[in-house]
């Protein structure tokens, strides 16, 4: 009888320890593609969170605002003629992004107007200011470009003699073919200029003398950037060759890349700071924060002695000339200032951006004119761990607007490994108390039967 106990009570552990290998979460396998997990996800990686997009960066429209709310009120701009068919008196197109450099042309899309009918979109094209076509995979150049929206009128309809176009819900200038099948919506734009903007500002480094210390800077829309050292009391801005004659022990490398490094770092560079400078189109320039050095085991520097200054000899007085009388002069009367000219007085009419968490505005008259949504750039400021979450910064590249958000934690890879090998030791501990239990159980039945 003990025997058989014993291997039922075998049987039943091996069952348990079976039962125990089963996933109780998930569980990594292997593949010819490397350690993945049950639901075939890569085990290398955690699964992150898929980013939101980003928006595509918008300025403010100097020609064109950035959305099209046509008036409650607009009529319908396909006007009935009879059985002759139905004549086109208005034409609307929309225009995705107003012309800014160093944008791409393509990404300045055209399309139709909800509130458009009788005809459709076959084409549409950029010129520059000397009439040459702008490819779609060119920047918009400085100065002004023209716009020519080409439109074909629907089977049964055709287009008026004088036609009324709005691009964007502003009026503009259309062509109409001779056969009154073809029409074509102009419109010049004074293309906005996308100075630098900058993403990330160096940080400071506080080290010992002859260490290492490094700065990272990040920026958009610029052609050319370069870093500088200033000075503690920034009566002196040296560029990064110079720097090497100012401190010849020091080795710079990465002076026009966004990582400067300083190797060898002497203590007579303490107090000075790195800058990032930027450089865009049209003149344009952004310079980042100053990124202090700071050397903790500096000498402290001795206070000069001021050498004694000799008194001055003094010089004998002349004697007085005695000065001629001078003859009576007439005063003479200021000419008044001119008056301006009304009309002549310039005004500012550029208002700094607003902005909430929704989007930014020019606020004019009590008015949100230029209204849109943020157009944000998201830098890693905490990266997750398995025990905490991340953090990510966003920066309007329009408003500067700032704002942040939290990033997932990371998966722990051993997790689901150490879940597997605990539920194989708990039910392997509740197989052998049960058998326990049960032989127990079975010694006092045959206590009572004697």
């Amino acid at each position: 009888m003990r025997n058989q106990w014993y291997r039922k009570a075998s049987v039943g552990l091996l069952l348990c320890m079976l039962l125990a290998l089963l996933p109780f979460g998930p569980v990594a396998l292997a593949s010819d593609d490397g350690l993945t997990w049950g639901d075939g996800t890569p085990a290398d990686d955690p699964v992150e969170a898929t980013p939101e997009p980003t928006a595509e960066p918008t300025a403010a429209p100097t020609e064109a605002p950035a959305a099209e709310t046509p008036a409650a009120a607009t009529p319908d701009p396909v006007a009935a003629t009879g059985s002759s068919g139905t004549t086109i008196s208005k034409v609307l197109a929309q225009l995705t992004y107003p012309p800014a450099a160093p944008r791409a042309v393509s990404d300045c899309v055209v399309k139709m107007s909800p509130y458009g009918s009788g005809y459709t979109i076959s084409g549409y094209t950029w010129y520059d200011s000397a009439g040459n076509v702008l490819p779609g995979a060119s920047t918009f150049p400085t100065g002004s470009v023209r716009l020519a929206i080409y439109l074909t009128a629907n089977s049964g309809c055709s287009f008026a003699d004088s036609v009324a176009g709005y691009l964007n819900n502003e009026s503009a200038g259309v062509s109409v073919g001779a056969d009154r099948k073809t029409a074509t919506i102009s419109k010049t734009f004074t293309v906005i200029i996308y100075g630098p903007h900058i993403v990330k500002d160096p940080t400071g480094e506080s080290i010992k003398g002859g260490a290492l210390a490094s700065f990272v800077s990040s920026a958009i829309y610029f052609e050319q950037r370069y870093w500088v050292l200033t000075s503690p009391d920034e009566s002196e801005t040296l560029n990064i060759a110079q720097a090497r004659q100012r401190f010849p022990d020091a080795a710079f490398s990465g002076e026009n890349s966004d990582v400067l490094t300083i190797g060898n770092v002497p203590f007579s560079m303490n107090g000075w700071s790195a800058v990032c400078v930027y450089k865009g189109i049209a003149d344009t320039t952004a310079r980042s924060a100053k990124a202090k050095i700071t050397i903790v085991d500096a000498p402290a520097q001795a206070a000069a002695t001021p050498t004694p200054t000799p008194s001055a000899t003094p010089t004998p007085t002349p004697s007085p000339t005695p000065a001629p009388t001078a003859a009576p002069t007439q005063a003479v009367t200021a000419s008044p200032e001119p008056t301006a000219q009304p009309g002549s007085v310039e005004t500012n009419t550029q208002t700094a951006w607003q902005s909430d968490e929704s989007g930014h505005w020019h606020a004019v008259d009590g008015a949100r004119l230029d209204a849109a949504a943020h157009e944000l750039i998201w830098t890693e400021t905490v990266p997750a761990t398995e025990n905490t979450e991340g953090q990510e910064q966003g920066v309007c590249t329009v408003c500067g607007y700032s704002t942040v958000r939290s990033t997932p934690m990371k998966t722990g890879k051993m997790g689901a490994a150490a879940i597997g090998i605990f539920g194989l030791f708990a039910v392997g501990i509740v197989g052998l108390v049960a058998a326990q239990v049960s032989r127990d159980h079975r010694k006092s039945r045959r206590r009572h039967r004697r």
